[in-house]
């Protein structure tokens, strides 16, 4: 099942998209995090998010912890799907010219 085919069902959640992102989840929820950011005094409580995830990246988990009522926030399965119809295409581009890393570069504990 796609991605856009997990967003037919009628209750999404961050934790179900986490669950489906697997060793991208990192990536997809700083970009997630960080387009709320620009909003004034969301980034009070979108900072804390984000050192959190970099934090978790630093010390070298491969699956992202966050609060149970983050991961339990519901999110409207049409605006994942246009989200995902606009980025997939950029995403699969830029995938193009970036190369996986290096095994040895990585971090590994």
């Amino acid at each position: 099942m796609t991605l856009i085919e997990f967003t037919n069902h009628p209750k999404v959640t961050l934790r179900s998209l986490t669950e489906r992102f697997g060793d991208r989840t990192f990536g997809m929820l700083l970009v997630l995090v960080a387009i709320f950011s620009v909003i004034p005094f969301v980034s009070l409580i979108v900072g804390p998010l984000i050192t959190l995830l970099g934090l978790q990246m630093a010390v070298g988990l491969t699956k992202t912890w966050l609060p149970r009522s983050v991961l339990d926030w519901q999110l409207s399965p049409e605006g994942v799907r246009t989200a995902l119809c606009v980025f997939e295409p950029r995403v699969r581009a830029i995938e193009r010219y970036v190369r996986p890393r290096w095994q040895f570069t990585e971090a590994s504990f």
